[in-house]
């Protein structure tokens, strides 16, 4: 036995000794793989840090006047451009002095050759554009240097995004190969502990106490099979060739009452088979022992007592150690319960369907009912012709409408909601229909008291269980009035001379209380006019992703259809919505109501009513409360009061501010701010005439003011006022590039951005010579303050709007800030070189920007600063992303 091992054990420590080796190059392999993509990672990671160096050094480059120290700074940025150069073409070709293997992958071939990063090609434009950069004579040297402007633009911008793009897959990549190479040393590693083990098996074990455990293994089983036929939960029953029983385990001794003793060579078919099935198991029987195979057979047991119990079967054929056939073993389960279950499920099931057959048709005969109850959708009374429409989400509805004529000249009109629907919503909006009935034969027009009286008819029959919204609308055809009284439903719209307004007025739904009142509000419109009403199925219908139809896709389709007929109007509703919920069914009722205002019946008696627009409380967000919320504000709230209170850098909710409309962002902890005046900035929307300059810089000292003849005065400004301020003195160097530097944007969107003719497009293209015309007016102020400079630009055009301001500033966020051919980095640079920054906007009529520096502190183009846009119309304004990037409510 011996001589038997020793060649085993010899090829096992040969084994060993090759998985030692293996061992040995794996770890080889992992440290010179680690090594190599460090080299990667930092090569990669570095080419962000060359591209903030050369941006440092091209800004330097112009900020420095000393031609000696110009110079240095163009050596040094010609050799941080061949640094990035170098490192870059060693990324992607190898290089053997930077420990770079070159031979990208194909992800990071798709980062450097395609887009959206193309990063090969950008790093190259990049370097080219530094060398340009270095290249420049002085004399062209200056912010607004072309290969400076590309250069701060692109390099922490897109290039930084797609360089960390690389940077992340070198390291992914890097991990992975990592990953793989110690997975082949976990491999080795088990497989040594595998020949281990097999060694003390085979070598050191006497081959002896394997039979001995091999025997013992043997009988253990004989034993756990008896053990198992005997307690298993089946029954298991063993006949011979002729059909005796000769195996009964304790599962059948249980479900026949028969003992072991008394059934062992019984006849099972004859004993223990009702005589209808006997014929069946006699034929399974036959088969079986002709090697037919397997048989499952499900059928009734005789017990002792005479009972059936239903046991399925399968039975199996054994055979002896010769092959033939030794008894057929039948393993069976008692499924009586279960076939008695079945049947009490079926019963019940049946005895449900007929219940329900029941239920469906009361419920139709519910929703037949209901429908008769509501008048025709199309209706005309006199001076008025009305649409409804009106879709529930189930076969009863909790929507309802009406109408009814009072004395030949008034109409009411009533669009209601019960909570919920169903066949109790049906129940409630039957009691309000009855109650209405008889409002309208005692002739109520008032819908204060119609509203009080439909109160009390909901409170008996609910009895504040369920609520109902209402908006009750009386209508005086003689005399152009309209009465409205709202039980806590949708305003209703009314389109005036092709504008349309809400009906407001305040009230608690129906059912609430007992004693409580409606106000009436007095409105007025003239034929030709609409109304339209709808319930909230309209604006909470949702999309399948969760987003609700809401009333700005509501109005948008009102101001595109308003004008056209009422069945065109309601049809292009219900279609968008169903394009909005992917669906022809809602998840909640849906009603819509147009009256058109056809024919005045008699003269007008009195004088239109209108609502006084209340001047709106400010409306001051926090920055914790903005940045948990998710639903954006109603559009009713005027962005003009809506002030967002920063409590640091806000940058990133720049596009959800542009989105929301927020225009007015005031940081709480910065000086200047505190300097300038919460009360004085909280309430620069109450201001209507006069300049910014002086409001926002009450201590100047100084003043001057120039007034723009022709494009060329734009240069000579800048100079004088750059001239005047050094010599006054009081402002250091990097304030007085940010001056010039607002000064040159403030001018060039007042010569060329501001004037815009009837279809929003420039009438200059940008960098035009022209003179202003007689009517142009174009004025810079500079005002000098004690810790405080303001520069001012004002035009005579007004039409900057919000929602440009806000897509610019997003569209910087988003790394998208400069559009071809468009522009569009001027607000954004005016904005980060100031310390607060103002624009007041009168539409058509005067836009005026105004710069505030705060030359107690550094000027800082990193920090977020406060902005206010002040946009004085006579409607509500509301900043939308559209195609047309202004949109007025």
């Amino acid at each position: 036995m011996a001589r038997g091992l020793t060649p085993i054990y010899l090829s096992a420590l040969g084994l060993i000794a090759f998985l030692s080796f293996a061992s040995y190059y794996i770890l080889h392999q992992i440290l010179s793989e680690q090594v190599k993509s460090a080299a990667v990672i930092n090569v990669s990671g570095g080419q962000a840090q060359l591209a903030q160096r050369i941006d440092y050094f091209a800004l330097e480059l112009v900020a420095v006047d000393d031609s000696h120290k110009r110079d240095i700074i163009r050596r040094v940025l010609l050799e941080t451009a061949k640094k990035m150069e170098t490192a870059h073409v060693g990324l992607i070709s190898g290089d053997p002095q930077l420990n770079l293997p070159g031979n990208p992958s194909d992800e990071l071939k798709a980062i450097y050759f395609k887009a959206p990063y193309q990063l090969d090609q950008q790093v190259r434009d990049y370097v080219t554009q530094a060398r340009q950069m270095a290249a420049e004579p002085d004399a062209k040297l200056g912010f607004q240097n072309t290969h400076l402007r590309y250069l701060l633009g692109r390099g922490p911008g897109f290039l930084q995004k797609s360089l960390d793009a690389a940077t992340h897959q070198y390291q992914v990549e890097s991990d992975a190969a990592v990953k793989r190479i110690q997975n082949l040393e976990t491999g080795a590693l088990g497989l040594t502990l595998f020949t281990l083990a097999m060694e003390a098996l085979f070598i050191f074990r006497p081959m002896v106490n394997r039979i001995r455990k091999s025997t013992g293994e043997i009988e253990e089983a004989r034993e756990f099979s008896e053990n198992v036929v005997s307690t298993a939960q089946a029954l298991m029953v063993g006949m011979d060739r002729n059909g005796r029983i000769t195996l009964f385990n304790q599962q059948a001794e249980s479900v026949t009452g028969w003992g072991h003793d008394d059934a062992m060579d019984k006849s099972f078919i004859e004993s223990f088979i009702p005589e209808e099935w006997k014929e069946n198991w006699s034929d399974i029987f036959r088969r079986m022992l002709a090697g037919e195979g397997a048989s499952s057979i499900e059928s009734p047991l005789l017990t002792r007592r005479g009972n059936q119990r239903i046991v399925t079967w399968n039975n199996t054929l054994v055979r002896d150690s010769k092959g033939a056939p030794s008894m057929v073993l039948g393993t069976g389960i008692d499924v009586t319960a279960r076939r008695e279950a079945e049947e009490a499920l079926k019963l019940a099931l049946d005895e449900q369907e007929r219940s329900g057959e029941r239920l469906r048709k009361e419920i139709a005969l519910a929703a037949q009912l209901q429908r008769v109850l509501l008048p025709p959708s199309d209706f005309s009374l006199p001076g008025l012709r009305g649409e409804a429409e009106l879709l529930t989400s189930s076969e009863v509805g909790g929507d309802y409408y009406d109408y009814y004529e009072v004395g030949g000249h008034r109409t009411v009109v009533l669009v209601g909601d019960v909570s919920g629907h169903g066949v109790a919503s049906g129940t409630m909006v039957s009691a309000a229909k009855a109650g209405v009935n008889l409002l309208s034969t005692e002739g109520v027009a008032d819908p204060g008291e119609i509203l009080r009286r439909l109160n009390e008819t909901i409170l008996a029959t609910a009895r504040q269980s369920m609520l109902m919204t209402m908006a009750c609308v009386s209508i005086d055809t003689r005399t152009g009035e309209i009465f409205f009284a709202n039980a806590g439903h949708q305003f209703p719209y009314l389109r005036i001379a092709g504008e349309w307004i809400h009906l407001e007025a305040g009230g608690l739904p129906l059912g609430k209380l007992q004693k409580t009142s409606w106000p009436v509000e007095a409105f007025g419109w003239e034929v030709g006019d609409r109304l339209f009403m709808f319930t909230d199925g309209v604006v909470e219908s949702e999309s399948p992703d969760g987003e609700p139809f809401g009333y700005d896709r509501l109005e948008d389709l009102l101001r595109k259809y308003g004008s056209e007929p009422a069945e065109v109007l309601r049809a292009r509703i219900l279609e968008a919505l169903q394009e909005h919920c992917r669906s022809s069914g809602f998840a909640d009722d849906v009603t819509l109501l147009s009256v058109d205002y056809t024919e005045q019946i008699m003269g007008r008696a009195t004088a239109r009513f209108g609502v006084k627009d209340e001047e709106q409380e400010l409306v001051r967000i926090a920055e914790t409360f903005y940045r948990t919320r998710s639903n954006p504000f109603s559009p009713r709230i005027a962005r003009q009061s809506m002030v967002f209170l920063a409590e640091g850098p806000y940058f990133d909710l720049l596009p959800r501010l542009s989105q929301d409309g927020i225009r007015r962002v005031l940081p709480r902890h910065q000086k200047l701010i505190s300097r300038l005046g919460w009360d004085a900035l909280l309430s620069q929307h109450q201001v209507q005439v006069g300049d910014d300059i002086h409001r926002l810089i009450p201590d100047s000292e100084v003043h001057r003011q120039f007034e723009l003849t022709h494009s060329d005065d734009k240069v000579f400004v800048m100079q004088e006022v750059e001239a005047w301020l050094a010599e006054v003195g009081g402002v250091s160097p990097e304030h007085l590039d940010a001056v010039v530097l607002l000064l040159d944007e403030m001018m060039e969107n007042a010569l060329y951005a501001a004037p815009r003719d009837w279809n929003d497009k420039p009438i200059y293209a940008k960098g035009a010579q022209r003179p202003l015309t007689e009517k142009e007016m174009i004025r810079v102020d500079v005002v000098l303050g004690r810790e405080t400079l303001g520069i001012m630009m004002t035009d005579n055009w007004g039409t900057l709007t919000p929602a440009v301001f806000l897509k610019r500033m997003s569209l910087h966020r988003m790394g998208m800030g400069i559009e071809a051919g468009v522009g569009g980095s001027g607000l954004y640079l005016m904005w980060r070189m100031s310390g607060y920054l103002q624009m007041r906007v009168h539409p058509k009529r005067q836009t005026q920007v105004t710069a505030v520096l705060d030359l107690a502190a550094s000027v800082d183009p990193e920090t977020d600063k406060g902005f206010q846009f002040l946009y004085h119309s006579e409607m509500d304004e509301v900043a939308r992303n559209d195609e047309q990037q202004h949109t007025l409510y």
